[in-house]
């Protein structure tokens, strides 16, 4: 039962809007006290949804013996039903935030729908941006960071120039992390990525050296969230605690990679840890405030 709704949440792409919500709401709470904007964190997880189930709609050589596949064969409708749904959050969403966040995301819109769809001639055709040679994690970092980290910020008036400093730090932040975690997926797909010509990192470097370079985007991280807590305004000692321990758990779940690996261990163990890290996020930040009413009494 639990595996069936774990199959669920992750083959109709509930699972990775969650995870883009969760880090998007991080974000709010880290640049406390601008309040969440719930209409963002709804955004988010529709515009996910609706995008990854864009991109696993043309479904490449790997994805069609798979179980992704197998999924969506047996669960046609509800599959159309979620993707409705999702639709019209995106609409409900839209109609809820400002006017100036909604110029800032059509370039990441553009560009995430460009992804699959060919529209760049490259060596004689047309082509998905993600077919273009080594750009593909990169293109999953940088629009998961700008839409989760600059969007909540320009939406909170985050601005000023101690703010723009921070805003800069979690940037980079989440560029790192994100990256380091979306590189095992072009181990993943290395073998259907090869027979479609594309040039991945873990093909030019090889498998065991990609593992190593996700881990030294993790250290890089923790040691940018360091210079952050200490330089910053933002980042409480718990909540530096909580990113450090996120790193050292995300490097293990990456290492896990080296061993063969079910699509379901990509899916859920390693895009978890958006979550995982979110969550002791908001567990740190809520021990320091209760800590700190306790002290009051």
């Amino acid at each position: 039962m639990a595996k069936s709704f774990l199959g669920f949440l992750i083959y109709s792409n509930i699972f990775i809007g969650l995870c883009a919500a969760a880090l998007t709401a991080q974000t709010y709470l880290l640049i406390q006290p601008s309040p969440i904007l719930w209409p963002m964190l709804v955004l988010v997880f529709s515009a996910t949804v609706l995008v990854y189930s864009f991109h696993r709609t043309n479904l490449h050589i790997e994805t069609i013996k798979g179980p992704r596949y197998l999924w969506h064969d047996q669960n046609t409708k509800s599959y159309f039903v979620i993707v409705a749904i999702a639709g019209a959050l995106l609409l409900y969403s839209l109609f809820c935030i400002p006017l100036r966040l909604i110029f800032f995301l059509i370039p990441f819109g553009a560009i995430t729908l460009a992804y699959s769809y060919p529209l760049f001639n490259w060596g004689g055709k047309r082509v998905p941006l993600k077919k273009l040679p080594y750009l593909k994690a990169i293109l999953i970092a940088v629009t998961f960071s700008s839409v989760t980290v600059l969007a909540p910020c320009i939406s909170s008036g985050h601005l000023y120039p101690a703010g723009l400093q921070d805003m800069g730090l979690l940037f980079f932040e989440r560029l790192l992390f994100v990256l380091a975690i979306t590189l095992p997926f072009d181990i993943r797909d290395l073998n259907q990525d090869f027979e479609e010509g594309v040039k991945t990192i873990p093909a030019l470097i090889g498998v065991r050296n990609t593992v190593c370079l996700s881990i030294f985007f993790l250290l890089c991280h923790s040691v940018l969230v360091s210079i952050h807590a200490f330089s910053g305004e933002i980042l409480s000692y718990m909540e530096w605690s909580a990113l450090l321990l996120a790193d050292v758990i995300s490097a293990l779940v990456v290492l896990g990679v080296l061993r063969a690996r079910s699509e379901g261990y990509y899916s859920s163990v390693v895009d978890g840890t958006m979550i995982m890290q979110s969550l002791l996020v908001v567990a740190a930040h809520y021990l320091l405030l209760f800590s700190w009413l306790i002290n009051l009494v």
